[in-house]
């Protein structure tokens, strides 16, 4: 069965913020572009499951969130039988110091 992706309302809110975002600051589509390479990312990250390490950040472990990269952002995610839900998107320096 194909592992699913989703998202947790604040994390969906901020990554339609952050494609915004970009739309805002750069040219006109880059937040689309972003979107979609997020979605390639994600489409990668599923080919990994269920094989990830707990979060190096101790608190984000403390809370049994799993974490990955993307460029400059941190995703949380909790991992079920066979989807991962996606708790949170961090910029790496707002990441909490545990």
């Amino acid at each position: 069965m194909p592992v699913e992706i989703e998202f947790s309302r604040s994390a969906e809110e901020s990554l339609l913020a952050l494609a915004e975002w970009f739309e805002i600051q750069n040219t006109e589509g880059s937040g689309i572009r972003f979107l979609n390479n997020f979605n390639r990312y994600l489409n990668r990250l599923k080919k990994s499951f269920p094989y990830y390490s707990p979060c190096p950040n101790r608190l984000l472990r403390s809370k049994g969130l799993f974490c990955s990269s993307y460029h400059q952002w941190i995703l949380a995610f909790e991992i079920g039988s066979d989807c991962q839900i996606i708790i949170a998107l961090i910029h790496k320096r707002q990441l909490p110091q545990a």
